[in-house]
């Protein structure tokens, strides 16, 4: 059977990304830190445009003092706002918070909705909330999450040319089981932070290399990862290899690849990829041409 390459048709390449994905990053998860759907809800409106590890730091006093939507609702604007000062723009969250809670209160009683359709509706919940609540708190996979590592990493693969997170996800879910609608969020965002940067990508340490029209433009000629194991595994000298010569001029780090695995940093929900790096001995155990 051959393997996809960049020119595949999306169907094959997607199939193929999510199996090399799973193998590289088998840990992957939020990094946010909750104990039910209501604590996933604010922790995911209060991550617009801060990290997960400052809303981390933030989270354990704002539950403590306001555990429920009773409570957070009735709450002071200004002392939420000065619990939640370093996620950034408090006031405007703030209001957004104390907004959903009493809509929350008020509409279902207390307990999160279970429907996209009921989530969006409440102040500061737009279909990127609501799917990362609906798929990690509740297994439900009604949507999926497109940030910027997921936009970026779509498009980079040449899955789309939209910019536009609705639509993105639109093409998405044609491609995606979905079953691993929550999944894949997931897997394109700790790649994307391991290996898919915005600015500087490391496209020959990625597994994803030969399923990648953007990766192969920027180094159009260089042998992908996985052929580079393959001489790796068969002993054949770098210098005599027809295949690997073109390597010879990059320096040593750049041409060995490295491929992430999950280490836990922090409680239960919290996993970053650590790096790990291959040396003329070192192949890694899972087989990079099975996909």
């Amino acid at each position: 059977m051959t393997s996809p390459t960049a020119a595949s048709p999306p169907q094959s390449r997607m199939r193929a990304v999510l199996r090399r994905l799973r193998a590289a990053y088998p840990d992957a998860q939020t990094a946010l830190d909750f104990d039910s759907p209501w604590e996933l809800l604010i922790a995911v409106m209060l991550s617009a445009q801060t990290t997960d590890a400052r809303v981390n730091m933030v989270t354990p006093a704002l539950l403590a003092r306001y555990p429920d939507p009773e409570s957070l609702a009735a709450a002071d604007q200004d002392d939420v706002a000065r619990l939640i000062f370093t996620t950034g723009f408090h006031n405007q969250k703030a209001r957004a918070i104390r907004g959903t809670a009493a809509a929350v209160l008020e509409r279902y009683h207390g307990e999160v909705p279970r429907r996209l359709d009921d989530l969006v509706t409440l102040p500061g919940v737009g279909r990127k909330t609501a799917a990362v609540v609906l798929g990690n708190a509740y297994g439900r996979q009604q949507g999926i999450a497109v940030d910027t590592h997921v936009l970026l990493l779509t498009r980079r693969l040449g899955f789309t040319e939209e910019i536009d997170p609705v639509k993105v996800e639109r093409v998405l879910q044609e491609l995606v089981p979905r079953s691993r609608c929550t999944l894949v969020t997931h897997l394109f965002i700790s790649h994307g932070r391991a290996i898919c940067m915005a600015r500087n990508p490391r496209c020959l340490d990625c597994v994803l290399y030969s399923l990648c029209p953007d990766g192969q433009r920027r180094y159009p000629g260089r042998p992908a990862p996985t052929q580079m194991l393959a001489y790796l595994a068969s002993g054949e000298s770098f210098t005599t290899s027809p295949v690997c010569g073109a390597w010879m001029n990059w320096p040593l780090p750049t041409y060995i690849p490295t491929w992430p695995g999950p280490t836990t940093v922090g409680s239960k929900n919290t996993r970053s990829p650590g790096m790990r790096s291959l040396t003329a001995t070192g192949v890694p155990s899972w087989n990079w041409n099975a996909a």
